[in-house]
């Protein structure tokens, strides 16, 4: 288990740090100053210094002073170049551990536990009762989401007749998982099912896999839940996700959803990155602290997942990032311009609001709320015609 106090708010004493501007009104602007003296060339010792005097005052109880430490700790490895290659987190070497606390996320966060949901009653129409139905789904897991759809048709007495799903994953084991998930999902249901697994990051998709793909008949459909955030960005025009919708849009889904973190992180540069960590991420902070779990487990995911994957954004040189997110504005964007049109969701799912989540329709898409911050974007678009 990974510890809970790899990410610290007090660093080794050092000499006082620069006098100047770098110092804002607020933490957030403080930070962002020392990330644009970073992406200035400031010297070394300069930055880590300013980083650590902004730090010695900071409560490591309170919860924006822990966010804080997290997103210091990753400019300090930006600044002096000592940084293990993450990338993705799911295939680390800990990756038993890691997704042992994705588990947790998923099961006990509501921003994670209400987005398969939520995505399955978007694709639910697209589903039911069809003769063949072909899903392809992107990041697919060990294909939880995909499994509830399945008895989601069932008990609604509208299981499509035939289902092939083609499962994108890069972890191998995850595929193995999917396949029988959903093949003992099917079973219960009567389903003739076939499952294709392609071992491989969707952008990496050969001509052979893509003839494959267009081989298949029946009602297509594609599903992408916290994935496409971590294709990789290219200077091209169009880029290699705008690439991804025009190839999808060719395919001629039926429909397709996205489920997204809601944050702008993917070609900001560093000072605005860091001003946008620290918004979305102190309103996920705040959203762990109003949930009834033991705080060692808040601790673990806050310090445990969430401060790497900060490390990932903030870290690495530009072109080492995996964690790539970007807003639902912005994906609206991409899929409008590749051909789709977003496909107004039913504003039935507000009613699924809680607490600790309050569910949104009203921008075309779905929008989860927890602590006054959008956290995730659920898409759903199908092609325009002509």
């Amino acid at each position: 288990m990974p510890n809970a106090q790899a990410v610290t708010l007090r660093q080794n004493p050092v000499y006082p740090a620069p006098q100047g501007s770098w110092r804002g009104h607020s933490l957030k602007s403080s930070l962002q100053a020392i990330a644009g003296r970073l992406a200035e060339g400031e010297q070394r010792e300069g930055v880590v210094r300013m980083l650590d005097d902004l730090l010695r005052p900071l409560d490591p109880e309170r919860s924006e002073d822990q966010l804080v430490g997290a997103i210091a700790a990753a400019l300090r490895k930006r600044a002096v170049g000592a940084r293990a290659n993450v990338g993705n987190l799911y295939l680390h070497e800990d990756e038993l551990q890691h997704m042992r606390l994705y588990t947790l996320l998923r099961e006990r966060v509501p921003m994670i536990s209400m987005t398969h949901p939520l995505a399955n009653e978007l694709l639910l129409p697209h589903v039911s009762a069809q003769e063949q139905v072909i899903i392809l789904d992107i990041g697919i897991g060990n294909g939880e989401q995909l499994a509830d759809l399945i008895h989601l048709c069932g008990t609604r007495d509208a299981a499509p007749r035939r289902l092939v799903v083609v499962g994108l994953d890069l972890s191998a084991p995850s595929l193995a998982n999917a396949q029988r998930n959903l093949s003992a999902a099917a079973e219960r249901w009567g389903i003739d099912f076939r499952f294709i697994a392609l071992n491989k990051q969707v952008e990496a998709l050969t001509d052979e896999d893509w003839t494959l793909l267009d081989s298949l008949e029946g009602t297509r459909v594609v599903n992408a839940t916290f994935a496409l955030h971590h294709l990789r960005h290219d200077d091209a025009a169009p880029d290699v996700r705008d690439r991804l919708f025009q190839r999808l849009r060719r395919w001629q889904p039926r429909t397709l959803v996205i489920s997204e973190t809601d944050a702008e992180f993917n070609t900001v540069p560093l000072p605005e990155r860091t001003g946008n960590v620290y918004d979305y991420f102190l309103g996920m902070f705040q959203h762990l602290d109003a949930l009834d779990i033991p705080e060692g487990d808040r601790l673990l995911l806050k310090l445990g997942m969430i401060a790497r994957e900060i490390e990932d954004i903030l870290g690495p040189n530009e072109e080492e990032r995996c964690e790539r997110y970007e807003s639902g504005r912005h994906w609206s964007e991409r899929l409008e311009r590749a051909g789709f049109a977003l496909t107004p969701p039913p504003p039935s799912l507000t009613l699924g609001s809680n607490e600790a989540i309050t569910i949104t329709v009203d921008r075309g898409y779905v929008t989860l709320l927890g602590a006054g911050t959008s956290l995730v974007a659920l898409l759903c678009a199908r092609p325009v015609e002509g």
